[in-house]
């Protein structure tokens, strides 16, 4: 008797990061049976999927939730088999609702992917097709991304003065991004607003990337890994967060000093988050700069 091809409505997380953390899981469901992915803009570009716009309702018969929310488990109710974290309460909309792991993010991903019957690899990679409007990039580029999508929480305080003692730095950002670069890079070279793949591209390409946990970060490792260069040549250096709940997997990661309540994913500090004034000389020692 002939297996039923199953129809897949996958609910891809709402942050960058969490998104390319999430493509080795959201492939592998993907290689199982017809397959659309709803999601943030970039959505497309990252999982190479049709997408459906948010507010559409879906037509499947499993829907595969990686957005932790539960307006996400209500607008799929009419879905057979629905599958994700059990979370915000929401695990009484689910069919099958699965206990986080307590590990790295990918490996809750890994647990939901594994409840459709998908195996995911646990590194994400990401290489892009037909890129198109790549700036020019100078030999020993170091890709600096100081931006604001992430809380302040995780910022670093460091990029301007390492960005002097760099022989060919670049800023970069994502959109909203532009008062902060100017402010950060100064007479340094800022690169305009790329799209997903063209970031990419940049990434894999430069001597090496330095940034916060954030979504970009998350991106370019996954680039480089998609490219065949190496991903350890993109340093995370991290504020409130950890590399092992949320650290993008391949980097080299970075941090100053601990305060007792580290770490920690509130958006704001009471303290002044001391865990992101890791110093400039920690940064430039791992990228060989001596001094």
């Amino acid at each position: 008797m002939p297996t039923t091809v199953q129809r897949f409505f996958i609910r891809a997380p709402d942050h960058l990061g969490d998104g390319v953390l999430a493509i080795p899981a959201i492939q592998s469901i993907a290689a199982l049976g017809p397959a659309v992915v709803q999601g943030p803009r970039w959505a497309a570009d990252l999982f190479s999927l049709p997408t459906i716009p948010i507010g559409h309702r879906a037509d499947a018969d499993v829907a595969v939730l990686f957005k932790p929310s539960l307006g996400a488990a209500w607008r799929v109710r009419h879905i057979p088999k629905r599958v994700g974290l059990s979370w915000d309460g929401r695990w009484p909309l689910l069919t099958h609702a699965i206990q986080g792991t307590h590990r790295h993010r990918v490996d809750d991903n890994a647990a939901i992917a594994a409840a459709v019957g998908a195996c995911a690899p646990t590194l994400p990679s990401y290489n892009p097709r037909d890129v198109e409007n790549i700036p020019e990039i100078p030999d020993n580029s170091v890709l600096l991304l100081p931006g604001t999508a992430s809380p302040k929480t995780v910022r670093w305080q460091g990029f301007a003065a390492l960005a002097n003692n760099l022989p060919a730095p670049l800023f970069a950002g994502g959109p909203g991004d532009e008062e902060i670069l100017a402010k950060v890079a100064g007479p340094h070279r800022i690169l305009p607003t790329l799209t997903i793949p063209a970031f990419a591209a940049v990434a894999a390409r430069v001597s090496a990337v330095i940034g916060n946990d954030s979504g970009l970060t998350h991106l370019a490792t996954a680039a480089r890994r998609g490219a065949g260069t190496d991903p350890s040549k993109v340093y995370i250096v991290y504020g409130s967060t950890s590399a092992a709940r949320t650290g993008a997997p391949g980097a080299t990661h970075l941090t100053g000093d601990k305060p007792d309540c580290w770490p920690c994913y509130q958006k704001q500090c009471p303290i002044h988050a001391p865990c992101r004034n890791a110093p400039v000389q920690l940064v430039g020692d791992a990228l060989g700069l001596g001094g």
